[in-house]
C-alpha cells in the first residue's frame, strides 16, 4: 500500500509541473497576441462572448449593409459604376480592323503555298462516259445471268436426286 501512495504523490508532483508549464505557455501566448493586436480594437474573453452575440452582430451588419443599399450609399453607386465597363465602338472598330488584316494574311499565306505546290491543288471529279456506263451495265447483266444459270442448274440435280 504505501508504494502506491507513493506513485500517486508522484504523478501529483508530475501533474503540477505540466500545469505550470501549461501557464507558462499559455502567458507567453497571451503577449504575443495582444502585442499583435490592432490598435483599437477591443478584444473579449471567451466567456463573455456568447455564440448569439455574434450572430446579433452579424445580423445588424446585414441589416445596416441592406439599408445603405437601398438608400443608394456610395458603396451601391461604386459597384454600379465598376460594373458598366464593356467595349466602346472605337475598340470593336480597332478590334474588327485588325481581325480583318490577320485573315487576310492568313488567306495570302494559303494561296501563295497553293501555287508553289501542285499536289495540293484540287481534284477534279470523275465522270463516267456514256460509253463507260454501258459496259458496266453489260457486265453486271451477264454476271447475273451466269448467277441465275447456275441456280436453275443446282435446283435442276436437286430436282433429279430427289426423283
Amino acid at each position: 500500500m504505501p508504494e502506491i501512495q507513493i506513485i500517486i504523490t508522484r504523478l501529483e508532483q508530475q501533474r503540477d509541473a505540466i500545469d505550470k508549464a501549461i501557464e507558462a505557455l499559455r502567458s507567453i501566448d497571451n503577449e504575443t497576441v495582444n502585442a499583435n493586436r490592432r490598435p483599437g480594437k477591443l478584444t473579449r474573453s471567451r466567456a463573455a462572448a456568447s455564440p448569439t452575440d455574434g450572430r446579433q452582430r452579424q445580423i445588424e451588419a446585414m441589416r445596416r449593409y441592406w439599408a445603405e443599399r437601398k438608400a443608394g450609399g456610395k458603396k451601391a453607386a461604386a459597384k454600379k459604376a465598376a460594373r458598366k465597363g464593356g467595349i466602346t465602338p472605337e475598340g470593336r472598330k480597332r478590334l474588327s480592323e485588325m481581325m480583318r488584316k490577320r485573315w487576310a494574311a492568313k488567306k495570302e499565306a494559303e494561296t501563295a503555298t497553293q501555287g508553289a505546290s501542285p499536289a495540293k491543288t484540287k481534284r477534279r471529279k470523275r465522270r463516267l462516259t456514256p460509253e463507260g456506263r454501258q459496259r458496266i451495265v453489260e457486265a453486271t447483266k451477264r454476271r447475273w445471268a451466269a448467277k441465275r444459270a447456275a441456280d436453275a442448274a443446282a435446283e435442276a440435280k436437286g430436282k433429279k436426286a430427289t426423283r
